[in-house]
């Protein structure tokens, strides 16, 4: 790889977790802001729910609670753990930094969540919804299984990335296969009445902020380029 190739893969490898962690923090905020202000946002929040609630089928329900699944404790700790295993056989010891970026980026998640939880503290839907929630459970915004399902994806991405070098094109689509998760998964609480739109996409931003983060930590590796051989 050339010298001029090198440094345009450190700057992008610079770039594009600062857009992603300035996009994330841009979204919330914007979320967050219209809350406070009870905005056009926070104003669709409970007629959506309702809708949803109106509109849904048998089929959409079982569909959907399944794909909600995804952000649960318990499917998070079994991909965790299939993650692992699989970097101890591809690397073994070697893959301690890439084993304890993982177990930042979860426990980041689920502190960051709270926390945000705790300053805002909006109320879990009641109406229209398809789960009872036990007194005590905690807030809302942002959906923490938004943000669960969401980083343990990307985790899941950057860590593939990092150990497997690919071109730019792969890189591209698992990102965008990494936010389409994210956001069908959130499509899936409000379909089961479980969270607020504005909950969605607060968990989307803080979400794209922190992998934005664990990208900075843990870069793809870049395809090495063999120069031709010219022909004797």
């Amino acid at each position: 790889m050339s010298d001029v190739s090198r440094k345009t893969a450190r700057a992008g490898n610079r770039a594009v977790p600062l857009v992603m962690i300035v996009a994330g923090v841009g979204l919330f905020s914007a979320v967050a802001a219209d809350l406070h202000y009870a905005g056009a946002l926070a104003r669709l929040d409970q007629p959506l729910i309702h809708q949803m609630h109106e509109h849904n089928t048998p089929a959409g329900v079982w569909l959907f609670s399944g794909l909600s699944y995804l952000g649960d404790l318990r499917c998070i700790a079994l991909e965790t753990a299939l993650l692992l295993a699989w970097l101890w056989r591809k690397i073994g010891r070697r893959g301690w930094r890439s084993a304890a970026i993982i177990a930042l980026g979860l426990a980041g998640s689920a502190v960051i969540n709270q926390t945000l939880k705790q300053l805002w503290k909006i109320p879990r839907p009641e109406d229209w919804t398809f789960y009872v929630f036990d007194p005590g459970s905690g807030y809302s915004f942002p959906s923490g299984h938004t943000m669960g399902a969401g980083v343990m994806a990307g985790l899941i991405a950057l860590v593939f990335m990092h150990h497997l070098p690919a071109p730019p094109r792969t890189r591209w689509l698992a990102g965008i296969a990494v936010a389409a998760l994210t956001l069908l998964v959130g499509f899936a609480l409000l379909y089961m009445g479980v969270h607020w739109l504005t909950d969605i996409l607060g968990g989307f931003g803080a979400t794209l902020a922190w992998v934005g983060v664990l990208r900075w930590l843990l870069p793809p590796a870049r395809p090495s380029i063999t120069p031709l051989k010219a022909n004797p």
